[in-house]
């Protein structure tokens, strides 16, 4: 998806990739995280084009937290790694990444104490391809999340939104299409 594709190239993979969500019958939202984070304009016109309601494109696992921190690892910059925001003329929803199995709980608390949402990054596959993700999926990835979540559901209770980018995009484009 990057910038080699024309864009009917661009739009032929992405019409496939819905084509093989439709055929396989899965339940899928429409929301999207590019190849290396990065999203070309011609990628996000196409999504844009077949209602992509979320996407994910800026990952930041080290700016400190601040109200104001903006990205400045992979994907889209100027965007805030605490806060969704939207995006293409207000028609999507970007979600920011920023906590990993890199990352201090400190970071997480800092987060959501600045009201900012905290989403965690991992890969399904821990090794792929004979690379192994850093942050793929173990047992032992799975207990540093647990012990984090049961940390924060100690400490903030019912005071946290337990959500999916979906329901964080419905709720933005929803409030922002009635006011």
């Amino acid at each position: 998806f990057q910038n080699q594709d024309t864009y009917a190239d661009t739009a032929y993979k992405v019409n496939k990739m819905y084509e093989i969500f439709h055929k396989a019958g899965l339940n899928y939202v429409n929301g999207f995280t590019p190849p290396a984070w990065n999203a070309p304009d011609k990628l996000m016109n196409v999504l844009v084009k077949n209602g992509l309601k979320f996407l994910t494109s800026a990952r930041d696992l080290n700016t400190p937290i601040t109200r104001d921190a903006q990205n400045n690892m992979s994907g889209m910059k100027n965007v805030s790694i605490l806060y969704p925001q939207l995006i293409c003329d207000e028609k999507v929803v970007h979600i920011p990444t920023n906590f990993q199995i890199t990352s201090t709980y400190e970071r997480a608390f800092e987060i959501v104490e600045m009201g900012g949402i905290l989403s965690i990054k991992a890969h399904m596959v821990k090794n792929f391809n004979g690379f192994d993700q850093i942050d793929g999926v173990t047992k032992e990835y799975m207990d540093f999340i647990d012990e984090l979540l049961t940390q924060l559901k100690h400490k903030y209770n019912d005071n946290i939104w337990w959500t999916t980018p979906n329901e964080i995009a419905d709720k933005i484009l929803n409030h922002e299409h009635h006011h």
